[in-house]
């Protein structure tokens, strides 16, 4: 492995989806160091690993635990792990789960090379990646449920 490239670990219930992503993320220069088809495996691989991945990528819908309670498990157990969804869900429900357990950042599989190039590298370098419409789902989420906040004020 080259030093400056960023590991990744991904978790991905369709193998086919997985292998294609896989494929995408050596195309754009990662190197991809764990796979896992669903929570559970994901969690025993960072476990018995000799390397944590710098990022794990986490769709949300997979059988047994969905992404957003492997993201709370790997905030507890692997907290230098840095998370992101990965995912075709754009729903503010999807969006506020996989943020509020853990994630710092929101891929969306059908994104561009460049969107997801960006996402990976602002996520490693700044801690966070939030696209225009993470932005816009966040302040109408705020603006529609203000008033259940503002109690908090």
């Amino acid at each position: 492995m080259e030093s400056n490239k960023i590991t990744v670990a991904i978790v991905d219930d369709h193998k086919e989806m997985r292998s294609a992503i896989i494929d995408y993320l050596r195309e754009l220069g990662f190197d991809v160091i764990l796979e896992a088809r669903h929570g559970a495996d994901m969690l025993q691989q960072l476990a018995a690993a000799a390397e944590l991945p710098q990022i794990c990528l986490l769709d949300y819908t997979m059988p047994g635990m969905k992404g957003d309670a492997l993201a709370k498990h790997m905030r507890q157990r692997f907290p230098s792990v840095k998370l992101a969804a990965m995912t075709t869900n754009m729903t503010t429900h999807c969006l506020l789960a996989m943020l509020g357990n853990g994630c710092t950042g929101y891929l969306i599989k059908s994104s561009n090379p460049t969107e997801w190039k960006k996402g990976i590298e602002e996520i490693i370098s700044k801690g966070f990646y939030f696209t225009e419409w993470m932005q816009k789902t966040l302040l109408d989420y705020i603006h529609v449920n203000y008033a259940a906040f503002s109690k908090y004020l």
